[in-house]
């Protein structure tokens, strides 16, 4: 029954773009980069994104999929990422040899997605840093129910991730673009720094008491015997974790990185 399905999901997918399998099989990589069996996406809007995904598979090396279902469970017994893979496998997805490329499935049953890559480069380009950079950019348009949005979003991060591999600087930890930002702490500082000077200077009248008694009006409480009497500390501690996380590409023993979750 799987396998019957990843077949109508292909079959569908060369109609769309008019080719045949055999014509599909022999391209240097697959033609079809949009497949929309959940029927989000007009045919323009479909048509505009294929060419957007078709444009970057020329001229990165790395192909960028998009898939859409009514549900993903129809297609695997496993969860939405198992699925996933199994799709990217059993369709032959990617670019050139090594197969490289990224698939963005969503199932609208329960909007879920996923997000997976395969080869090399792909797992250089979209490093476990970057794709959460790439959620970021679409998730927020899916959420809202822009399909289009979201997907063309998708795109113009797998083209920003990827020119900045071609550059030799992946997004990742530390090498993300724009660095620190200095003003994003000096501004909250300055600010927190006069508020709190103005508290200061409206109790310019205050003096530190040394003793309780100190803290009497003249003609307050008539105490004879006082004694300070230091009874107990609280002390707080807490655990600091001095690891740093790292930077790089988790990859899974069938050779895929991603990540998946809700819309």
């Amino acid at each position: 029954m799987k396998k019957k399905l990843l077949i109508s999901l292909l079959l569908a997918a060369c109609l769309l773009t008019g080719l045949g399998g055999s014509a599909l099989a022999a391209a240097e990589y697959s033609a079809v980069y949009v497949t929309d069996r959940a029927g989000l996406l007009t045919g323009n809007e479909r048509a505009q994104l294929e060419s957007m995904a078709s444009g970057i598979a020329r001229d990165y090396g790395c192909a960028p999929y998009i898939i859409t279902l009514e549900d993903y469970r129809d297609y695997g017994s496993g969860d939405i990422f198992e699925t996933a893979m199994d799709i990217y496998e059993e369709l032959g997805l990617g670019y050139g040899r090594e197969k490289n490329g990224i698939l963005l499935l969503l199932s609208m049953e329960e909007r879920d997605y996923d997000m997976v890559s395969y080869g090399e480069l792909s797992h250089s380009a979209f490093t476990d840093y970057g794709q959460e950079y790439m959620e970021e950019c679409f998730l927020s348009r899916f959420r809202e129910n822009d399909w289009a949005g979201g997907f063309e979003a998708y795109l113009r991060a797998c083209t920003e991730l990827l020119d900045l591999e071609a550059q030799g600087r992946p997004y990742d930890v530390g090498s993300a673009p724009g660095g620190f930002n200095f003003f994003i702490v000096l501004i909250p500082l300055a600010v927190a720094s006069a508020v709190c000077g103005i508290f200061a200077f409206q109790m310019k009248s205050a003096r530190y008491k040394s003793e309780a008694r100190d803290y009497l009006p003249g003609n307050g409480v008539n105490m004879r015997i006082v004694r300070d009497r230091f009874t107990h500390r609280t002390v707080m501690r807490q655990r600091i974790n001095t690891q740093k996380s790292g930077g790089g590409t988790s990859i899974n023993s069938r050779g895929f990185s991603g990540r998946s979750g809700k819309f």
